[in-house]
């Protein structure tokens, strides 16, 4: 039986047929491009940032003197000025009713003294209780 020799396309047939080809930058002729066959001339990406103004450098936002999240909730500053939900509250009978509202809310940390704490004592392992032997 005869067998049937297979020939192996090459790159650029391969290329040709897909309808690709590689061209060199115009600008630096040093990086090769994959592009279609209708394209006679090309530009490395590069080439292009070196062409193009870099970005502005954008300012950041002022840091607020606030905590994280103030927006969103209750905040009260020490000179008396209540924000309640990001803006300022004036009227007497909504601030007496966030400040109710605060306290009982809020959680009472106590603090445990030294005295009250006891320590518990673990019994090791493998040691027999005095006793019990005799």
């Amino acid at each position: 039986m005869l067998k049937r020799r297979i020939k192996k396309t090459s790159r650029t047939e391969v290329m040709k047929t897909t309808g690709r080809q590689y061209l060199i930058c115009k600008e630096c002729n040093d990086e090769e491009v994959l592009v279609s066959t209708d394209i006679g001339i090309v530009t490395c990406g590069r080439c292009v940032q070196r062409m193009s103004a870099p970005p502005e450098n954008r300012q950041s936002a002022i840091k607020s003197d606030k905590p994280r999240g103030w927006h969103f909730k209750m905040y009260f500053e020490q000179n008396g000025v209540i924000y309640s939900k990001g803006e300022i509250v004036t009227d007497k009978k909504e601030i007496a009713k966030l400040k109710k509202a605060s306290t009982e809310t809020s959680p009472v940390k106590v603090k445990k003294s030294a005295a009250k704490v006891v320590k518990k004592t673990t019994a090791k392992r493998n040691s027999k209780n005095a006793r019990t032997t005799k």
